[in-house]
């Protein structure tokens, strides 16, 4: 009795602990937002502010390609940004984002305390939480991730639905994945349809999810049971999938077949062939590792050149240690079987479903994108994925438990955080902007030129004027074949009142020869800032055509 005392009051102590820090860690997230400064990155500037305003105002059709290509693409994640964001003051805004970031942890905790509880089945409970505890900080504190925090970009939000169904499988896989059962049961095609909703869920709220649907499905083909079992828990979760993303994808896809008759306009438009684009599939392939050499040493690669997947600096060897150990663990799997003839693995289902995930995510993902923002989830997996591998490996206990440890803090200790653009906070709500006076809103059309990003300035006008773009990433003059261009076209011809140009200072060239094309020039000295907490580079100028005298501005 003397000795269970102590055990139990560790123990209870350990619980407090964990449950402090799945509070706690949040917070901290929430926190380290608005130490990070004003979110200002590129697409908060392009379409995150833009897109979700002009669903809710019915402006899809009265603008014209102004985020660019990502002008289509699903405002849904966006809108409750929008919505607190116009009212609830910055700093607030950005702690809400930060700790609905930081909910990532308990997920990853919970995956963890899984996985632990089969690599070390010696373990005290309290033991096992505390280490899931760290395995989880390790995740979350990742090169990628922490750029991510803040922002709007919503790769560590669809997160949160990718991890619950991971999750989800996890904590049933060892009846998941019973070998002598043929068909599951209902109650395991619940929770494995469950799953899918969840995966699905992510996609439809934003495509590039699509790579962990697919991984996360495939998994089901490489673990436990016999084939027919596996084809039959991959085909239930990929009904799971295609229904939700039905239900949070299709309305979104329906408007674009309306009207641009490509449910992922402009995307694929070589299959689609809508007439308001290019015969082109506007797909981002840049950071596509070109030839098998590459892609089997690419996360050697993008672990010393970040810019070879993306566009900012930053440090992060987490996927490559997970990279590394699972070579290093097929490689002794082959090499048992090899001598032994066969022999049953060391890893517990959890450990192989979530590694088999994994890397046919990552697969995917390389083939398709090489975008390295797409794949931070795997970023805040691969400490799990690393301990599950090493855990397996036949050697002593206390040495697998030093190269863990080891690597881990080698991992958090070389960190280098990424950074999408902050600026300083100023007073006010989440986003805002001062346009000039405009004295015929009612009679105005607004033209945008350059790649720059000006979306996000588009609320602050008054709602009576429509913004075109005629030169962007998604068209520009003497595109042939763009019916893009030929609706900019028509809208010019057909107004009467006053234009003026929307266009970062430092494209006035390209505005010059963009509104030429169009029978237009801009009056330069006419020029006001249209400044905000984002910055202050887009101008507002008086455009002519080309036929009619220049009329000075009131004053």
């Amino acid at each position: 009795m003397s000795r269970a005392a102590p055990n139990e009051s560790s123990q209870s102590i350990a619980n407090h602990a964990v449950r402090a820090c799945l509070f706690a860690v949040p917070v901290a997230f929430a926190v380290m937002a608005v130490a990070f400064g004003q979110d200002s990155n590129w697409d908060l500037r392009n379409y995150h502010w833009y897109n979700p305003y002009a669903f809710l105002t019915g402006r899809l059709t009265r603008d014209l390609g102004v985020a660019h290509v990502a002008t289509f693409y699903n405002p849904i994640l966006d809108i409750p940004t929008f919505l607190a964001g116009s009212v609830l003051p910055a700093r607030v805004m950005a702690a809400i984002l930060g700790f609905v970031h930081g909910l990532n942890f308990l997920l990853l905790y919970g995956l963890a305390d899984r996985l632990l509880s089969g690599p070390t089945p010696g373990w005290r409970p309290d033991y096992r939480r505390l280490a899931a505890v760290g395995l989880g900080l390790v995740g979350m504190l990742g090169g990628g991730h922490l750029a991510l925090v803040g922002t709007t970009f919503n790769d560590n939000v669809v997160s949160l639905a990718e991890f619950g169904g991971a999750l989800l499988i996890a904590v049933h896989a060892d009846t998941l994945f019973a070998p002598t059962r043929l068909l599951p049961t209902r109650r395991e095609g619940a929770l494995v349809i469950g799953a899918g909703l969840l995966l699905g869920l992510a996609v439809g709220l934003k495509l590039p999810a699509t790579i962990f649907a697919v991984g996360f499905c495939l998994a089901f083909l490489f673990v436990g049971g016999g084939a027919q079992r596996r084809l039959a828990l991959a085909f239930i979760f990929g009904v799971g999938v295609v229904a939700a993303f039905v239900v949070a994808g299709g309305p979104w896809m329906w408007l674009m077949w309306r009207d641009y008759a490509n449910p992922v306009f402009p995307y694929f438009n070589t299959v689609f062939h809508s007439p308001m684009g290019m015969e082109a599939n506007y797909r981002d392939v840049r950071f596509v590792p070109k030839g098998v050499a590459e892609i089997l040493g690419f996360p050697v690669v993008f672990s010393v050149h970040p810019d070879w997947v993306g566009e900012i600096s930053f440090r992060d060897y987490r996927i490559l240690a997970a990279y590394c150990a699972l070579i290093i663990t097929g490689a002794i799997a082959l090499t048992v079987r090899f001598r032994r003839g066969s022999a049953p693995s060391r890893m517990p289902p959890t450990a192989r479903y979530l590694i088999a995930a994994a890397a046919g995510s990552y697969a995917v993902w390389i083939l398709i994108f090489g975008i390295y923002r797409y794949i931070v989830p795997l970023e805040m997996l691969s400490p799990l994925l690393f301990t599950a591998a090493v855990a397996s490996w036949p050697i002593a206990g206390r040495l697998r438990m030093a190269v863990i440890v080891m690597v881990l803090l080698v991992v958090t200790v070389t960190v280098h955080r990424g950074d999408w653009e902050h600026s300083p906070w100023q007073e006010g709500p989440f986003v805002t902007a001062t346009p000039p006076p405009i004295e015929r809103p009612d009679q105005t059309l607004a033209i945008i030129t350059g790649t720059n990003p000006v979306g996000w300035l588009i609320p602050f006008f008054p709602p009576q004027i429509p913004f075109i773009r005629i030169y962007g990433y998604m068209n520009a003059p003497g595109q042939v074949g763009n019916g893009m261009n030929d609706a900019a076209q028509a809208l010019i011809d057909a107004h009467q009142g006053d234009f003026f140009l929307v266009a970062p200072e430092k494209e006035f060239d390209n505005a010059v020869s963009s509104l030429r094309a169009y029978r237009l020039r801009a009056d330069f000295d006419t020029c006001r800032p249209v400044p905000s907490n984002l910055g202050d580079y887009v101008r507002w100028c008086r455009v002519y055509r080309m036929s009619e005298p220049p009329v000075p501005l009131p004053s």
